[in-house]
């Protein structure tokens, strides 16, 4: 939404549905897309009709704030995980298996 390319629309059924500007179907439930309206994070241009072009989605200035905090929660979080990866010493001994325990075993029968 932040690109201005989601757009609400509606079929002559009255289902509501969500697609990108391209017209390929979004990965949003129009559900989700209601709920988010009605918490006023993202707003609906009515100027158009829903049948044939569909209501373009912004994000509010709220939905914006909402959405750079979460984005700054997961760096943080993303951060937090790689701070705990300890990487491996380079001088720890690395188990090498013995020569035998790289070939499969073969019977006397077959050999």
């Amino acid at each position: 939404m932040e690109d201005g390319d989601l757009w609400l629309r509606e079929s002559v059924h009255g289902d509501r549905y969500v697609i990108w500007g391209s017209g390929r179907d979004a990965p949003i439930e129009a559900e989700a897309v209601e709920r988010l309206v009605s918490a006023g994070l993202v707003a609906v241009n009515t100027n158009t009709s829903a049948s044939l072009m569909g209501h373009m989605l912004s994000l509010t200035p709220e939905g914006v704030a909402a959405n750079s905090a979460a984005r700054a929660e997961r760096l943080r979080q993303i951060a937090a995980l790689y701070r705990g990866i300890t990487p491996a010493s380079a001088g720890a001994a690395q188990a090498v298996p013995s020569p035998g325990a790289a070939l499969p075993s073969v019977s006397a029968r077959t050999r």
